[in-house]
């Protein structure tokens, strides 16, 4: 390994947009999905009439990544999308061949080492981005180039790898989701309202408490729900006095579920422990486990229909939100609860090949 000024051993590359004949595509770096294009969102375009940004132009062999603070987003550029425009949101830069390859390339730019750095010298009033004179003071250590070829082919075995594993988590989830229906929607059972099925259900506290450096228990709201779980990496904290204030008669329990009303709606977790913390812009449900199980019911509730459901009762105002009626109002399907916990124990064994994959995922 040798340390480097990113800029010794890569040419700033790119040029403006020149006149052209016809159509050409347009990537946005919205259109960049980390390392993937997303093609419904790339634009077609002429010289006249194409946005502002849509001005750079780059050459096979170059690199592209993205500009912006926070963003992970980085392409090869091969001869069929050396014909494309690419917005000015990204920068392009080609390898000095005699000290890094194309792929080493790539990878320097997808690394921690190097995101963490741009990101420290990002400047900007509204969207911090790295400037071409601030890529002067990244530096990065680069493999010999005698051993890059042999690096390059590890990792590329590796990210094979890796997506399979997420392809296979993928399936997994399509296995849970076919078993559902198959197990509940297809059987013609009864359904019945939300709110028939529930011991209590309640609005986390509204009225925003006191914020502390130093407070001991996390303040969560609607965004801190995503994906099945409750994220408590971004939380605001809040005094032991305030969490005894605002919970003492609508305490959060182990096995309630959350669901956030406002912004990103509809998301939901189960709490998986006694840990003490409290929130707002979230509706508590606590459900009759003698009739209806926690894992049963967060698939019905993630379910397609009942996401569709709830975005067209959705109030839009600056943010969108719901009402608890919106939710309390659904009905579900209700099945035998010996049925049920029969789906959760199925669950449970996806789960665990997801918690395989998910870690090989993560260690990598």
């Amino acid at each position: 390994m040798k340390k480097y000024i990113f800029t010794d051993v890569v040419e700033l590359a790119g040029e403006s947009c020149k006149p052209f004949e016809g159509d050409k595509l347009y990537v946005s770096t919205g259109s960049l999905d980390v390392d993937k294009l997303n093609n419904s969102s790339i634009e077609i375009v002429n010289y006249e009439e194409r946005p502002s940004r849509a001005n750079l132009i780059v050459k096979n062999g170059d690199v592209i990544f993205a500009k912006m603070q926070g963003t992970k987003k980085t392409l090869f550029i091969d001869k069929n999308r050396s014909n494309h425009i690419y917005s000015t949101g990204f920068c392009a830069v080609s390898p000095k061949t005699e000290l890094i390859t194309q792929k080493c390339l790539y990878y320097l730019l997808t690394s921690d080492a190097f995101l963490k750095q741009k990101d420290k010298y990002c400047s900007g009033a509204t969207q911090k981005a790295i400037s071409n004179e601030n890529l002067k003071k990244i530096e990065i250590k680069v493999p010999y180039i005698d051993y890059q070829s042999r690096i390059t082919r590890k990792l590329d075995l590796i990210i094979s790898i890796i997506k399979k594993r997420k392809k296979e988590i993928e399936e997994l989830d399509n296995l849970i989701k076919s078993q559902f229906i198959e197990l509940f929607e297809e059987k013609g059972y009864n359904e019945v309202p939300i709110n028939s099925i529930l011991e209590t259900s309640f609005w986390l506290m509204p009225a925003t408490p006191k914020y502390l450096i130093d407070g001991e228990i996390p303040y969560i709201t609607s965004k801190n729900i995503k994906n099945r779980k409750i994220n408590f990496d971004d939380v605001k904290l809040i005094s032991k006095k305030d969490y005894y204030r605002i919970s003492y008669n609508r305490p959060i329990m182990k096995g309630d579920i959350l669901i956030s009303m406002i912004g990103t709606l509809g998301q939901i977790a189960i709490v998986g422990d006694n840990r003490k913390f409290y929130g707002q812009n979230i509706y508590l449900l606590r459900l009759n486990k003698k009739i209806i199980d926690e894992t049963y019911f967060c698939e019905f509730f993630d379910s397609d229909k009942i996401q569709h459901k709830l975005q067209e009762k959705s109030h839009k105002s600056t943010q969108a939100y719901l009402k608890a009626n919106h939710v309390e109002d659904l009905t579900i399907i209700l099945p035998p609860i010996s049925n049920q916990k029969s789906f959760k124990k199925f669950v449970q064994k996806v789960d665990k090949s997801k918690f395989f994959n998910k870690s090989f995922i993560k260690c990598n």
